[in-house]
């Protein structure tokens, strides 16, 4: 595994609001969860940026449109 995916697993993993149907702010789409994936998305810029050497964009906007798509 990359250390990229590793960061990305540990990113969500910690945010249980993102993945456990049971968390109480599972179902809140439209600001807490769409926050969370904000967050992991800058995560991801601030720790890939030197290895990625600037084509951490691509993630970035990956991940905000998967926290798009969540709040559909």
């Amino acid at each position: 595994m990359n250390d990229w995916q590793e960061i990305l697993i540990n990113e969500v993993r910690s945010r249980r609001c993102l993945w456990d149907k049971s968390h109480g702010d599972y179902k809140d789409t439209r600001t807490v969860k769409s926050n969370n994936w904000v967050d992991v998305a800058k995560v991801m810029s601030e720790k890939t940026a030197k290895e990625w050497n600037g084509k951490n964009e691509i993630v970035i906007m990956i991940i905000i449109m998967i926290a798009c798509y969540a709040t559909v």
